[in-house]
């Protein structure tokens, strides 16, 4: 009979403990992570959404508007319609623990050419910091 190689069971625990010292100490480290990984999801979100009111103002010849609500932590994306009154197309919650601090300009207006009157900066934040999305006056966007 040949004897087969194998792991004792004193080498499977010294494994095993190690693995659990690993995974205890990476776990706050985690929590923080998942935390600031939400509010760059929610500004990158933001950020597609005002980008895609822009193409969509371009492509229809008709202005469109993101109107934000600071106090629900929400934002709406509306059409200019007939007579000058205001279409809303959707209504945007952030996601929970994600905070919209400001706009400096609200709402933010993008013409038939892609352009905003002003340039525009809007604060979201967590515990874990703040990132802001900023609207140049030619309507380019860009997330810091």
């Amino acid at each position: 009979m040949r004897w087969q190689r194998a792991f004792t069971t004193t080498e499977l625990l010294a494994v095993m403990m190690l693995a659990g010292i690993v995974a205890a100490l990476a776990a706050p480290h985690l929590g923080r992570w998942l935390t600031a990984m939400r509010l760059n999801a929610a500004a990158r979100q933001l950020a597609s959404d005002l980008q895609l009111s822009r193409m969509r103002a371009v492509a229809r010849n008709t202005p469109f508007q993101i109107r934000f609500d600071v106090e629900r932590d929400a934002y709406t994306v509306e059409q200019e319609g007939d007579g000058g009154t205001w279409q809303v197309l959707d209504h945007v919650r952030l996601p929970p623990g994600i905070d919209l601090l400001a706009a400096t300009t609200n709402p933010v207006r993008f013409q038939p050419l892609g352009t905003v009157a002003a340039g525009t900066t809007i604060t979201l934040k967590n515990p874990r910091g703040e990132r802001q999305v900023r609207v140049s006056f030619g309507g380019r966007i860009h997330v810091e």
